[in-house]
């Protein structure tokens, strides 16, 4: 039993095919290699840097430095 549709002008659907016109061309070729790609990977320098860590000590003088120099400019209201 052939399924149901919206309309009963339904077609039935055509396989297509492509030929060899529809195939497209290959990409081009990769560029040549330069010069400075012959070294071997990973001969490159790594600088480390070393940044100063804060400790959590230092970390909460600062926040209530802050704190501080804030409610002397937010009035703070609690209701």
């Amino acid at each position: 039993m052939p399924p149901k549709t919206a309309n009963g002008n339904a077609k039935p659907l055509k396989r297509m095919t492509s030929g060899p016109g529809d195939i497209c061309p290959p990409p081009p070729p990769p560029p040549p290699p330069n010069k400075e790609d012959d070294e071997p990977r990973g001969a490159e320098v790594v600088e480390i840097v070393e940044e100063p860590t804060l400790k959590p000590s230092e970390i909460a003088k600062g926040m209530c430095r802050t704190m501080s120099a804030l409610s002397k400019y937010i009035e703070f209201r609690v209701d």
